[in-house]
């Protein structure tokens, strides 16, 4: 908690707040608590706490829940730091004969600049990686492997779930897959189908692997922008759960 959330929490009696009065571990100054969101960390020298929640003004006690990621000694008048969390993405497109190297390259700039409107929504920091790649099972096997490794927040992968001879994506992906989340997939083929109805020979999935979403993106530009739409709501919800968080 902050001090100057001690103001607004003043008891009706106007007795002056003591520190630790609400239950906090840690009374900070200067530092902007009500701003951060879950997964952004606080940290000095080697001791990292992660946000996990944020209690407004409106709240009763206003302030911040946090997680030790690192423990350590924190001392009255040591210096805090704030981090915000960056989101990382990887995406992976394959080209085949209905897909060229060009045409991937414009569906990975629009899931860039799609992400980019839908995180700066959020006040959110994202970074995006790619990478274009034959649609060849081993290769795309080993760009899996270690985007999963790395733990990128979100994977995607670009064409090739459909019904056709070099649509690999499922097949591949599921064999990584720790869990599907098929709900999302299920609404978001329904939706797309009224506008777009060749989507539902889309054998696309979405899931978990490792602490990574990944979702197997068309790539039609118009199916794509509509699945993106639909998609994006529910990102940050989908990655603090696999963070461990239930905001």
């Amino acid at each position: 908690m902050g001090v100057e959330d001690y103001q607004s929490s003043k008891p009706a009696s106007g007795d002056k707040n003591s520190y630790g009065e609400y239950g906090e571990h840690i009374t900070t100054e200067g530092l902007p608590l009500l701003s951060l969101k879950p997964l952004d960390t606080l940290f000095k020298d080697n001791v990292v706490l992660e946000i996990t929640h944020v209690f407004g003004k409106q709240s009763d006690d206003p302030g911040v829940y946090a997680r030790i990621l690192q423990g350590g000694e924190i001392k009255p008048g040591d210096t805090l730091h704030c981090l915000r969390k960056t989101y990382r993405v990887f995406v992976i497109a394959l080209t085949s004969s209905q897909q060229s190297d060009d045409a991937m390259e414009t569906a990975i700039e629009q899931v860039k600049q799609s992400l980019t409107r839908f995180f700066e929504a959020e006040s959110r920091e994202v970074e995006l990686e790619h990478t274009i790649i034959p649609s060849v099972p081993n290769l795309l096997e080993r760009h899996l492997l270690k985007a999963k490794e790395f733990g990128y927040d979100l994977i995607y992968t670009i064409g090739c779930e459909g019904i056709g001879p070099n649509d690999i994506v499922p097949d591949i992906v599921k064999l990584h897959t720790d869990r599907e989340i098929p709900g999302i997939m299920e609404i978001t083929r329904a939706n797309l189908v009224k506008k777009h109805p060749e989507y539902i020979l889309t054998r696309a999935v979405a899931g978990k692997m490792g602490i990574s979403l990944f979702f197997n993106l068309p790539a039609e530009k118009n199916i794509m922008n509509d699945f993106l739409s639909e998609t994006n709501p529910f990102l940050l919800q989908a990655i603090y759960l696999l963070n461990g968080v239930n905001t």
